[in-house]
């Protein structure tokens, strides 16, 4: 929790600093005149919104983990899911394996079986967003060189998965390292995983629910951008938030922050948006999914650990639920 705590601490005042120089970047005063415009009665909607998102993912990560055949009940699958939104602020999301952490003090299952769960929500969550944002890329002649490298970039990296002969290979390559050798076992549990999330049925599947559920945040940003009186169409909310995600997912940076307040802001813009409203709509939109979700995963999490630390490792063993 100390190491939470601090990365989240962390995060935030990394994003108060951008949100700041954002805001004077646009004129504060502009910024400050968006807010007093903004019809705040919009938000509990666009919080649903985000909450339909959340939901659709949690739905694909339990799809994962009963794959791979963890048994867990539904509610507490769920709650071991929000709990990885805390760690949404983490490069790539990285993070988010508490949530095989947590799978493991819960059922006893090992982490080299279902950190690949977390590996392949990434990737269909890209996947999902690329063809969100593929359809205002070829509409607005604006970045398709991204969506195309970035779509082949994770088709290719599928196809080298489900390889299983060479990834086998490559394994039985590695054992020539000492280091690599003493986790041979968790390594081939780690691949066997990937390899399962990774065919051709639970990719399709996951990708399709990963489009519908992001799709949910794009209706919220167009709604942030009606609810300052701006004009935008949804295809072009969907375009703004689908890429700027995408922008803020392919870089090394918590949570994509900069990146992506930078991507979403400038095409709004370039859709003709006041600078003003533009800054002000962009800092709603991230308080309202990616610091909405944080909140969120430091409640459960914050919960989670509580409750383990009251019961002993007797209990605990014995409450482990059964995996096949």
């Amino acid at each position: 929790m100390k190491h939470l705590v601090r990365n989240i601490l962390i995060a935030v005042l990394v994003g108060v600093v951008l949100y700041a120089v954002m805001a004077i970047w646009a004129d504060a005063r502009s910024v400050t005149d968006s807010f007093a415009s903004f019809k705040w009665a919009w938000v509990p909607v666009i919080l649903a919104l985000t909450f339909f998102n959340y939901f659709l993912r949690f739905w694909k990560w339990h799809y994962y983990i009963r794959r791979i055949g963890v048994n867990i009940r539904w509610a507490e699958s769920m709650r071991i899911f929000l709990s990885g939104l805390s760690l949404s602020v983490t490069p790539y999301k990285a993070g988010e394996v508490v949530k095989s952490y947590l799978l493991k003090e819960s059922c006893g299952v090992p982490i080299s079986r279902t950190a690949p769960v977390i590996l392949a929500e990434r990737l269909t969550d890209v996947l999902g967003l690329v063809l969100l944002a593929a359809i205002g890329a070829v509409s607005y002649s604006y970045g398709q060189a991204v969506v195309i490298v970035t779509i082949v970039l994770v088709l290719a990296f599928v196809i080298i998965i489900q390889s299983k002969p060479a990834c086998l290979k490559i394994i039985a390559g590695l054992n020539h390292i000492s280091v690599v050798r003493r986790h041979t076992a968790n390594l081939l549990t780690l691949y066997d995983s990937t390899y399962e999330l990774l065919k051709p049925k639970p990719t399709v599947v996951a990708t399709l629910a990963s489009a519908v559920s992001w799709f949910s945040e794009c209706i919220a940003t167009w709604l942030v951008i009606i609810a300052f009186g701006a004009h935008i169409s949804l295809l072009q909310a969907t375009f703004v938030f689908a890429f700027s995600s995408i922008a803020g997912a392919i870089v090394f940076l918590p949570g994509g922050l900069g990146v992506a307040e930078a991507s979403m802001a400038g095409i709004l813009i370039l859709f003709g948006i006041d600078k003003g409203v533009s800054v002000s709509a962009t800092l709603i939109i991230r308080l309202c999914t990616l610091w909405f979700g944080v909140f969120i995963g430091v409640i459960m999490i914050s919960r989670f650990m509580k409750n383990s630390s009251k019961v002993n490792p007797a209990e605990g063993s014995a409450s482990e639920t059964e995996v096949d």
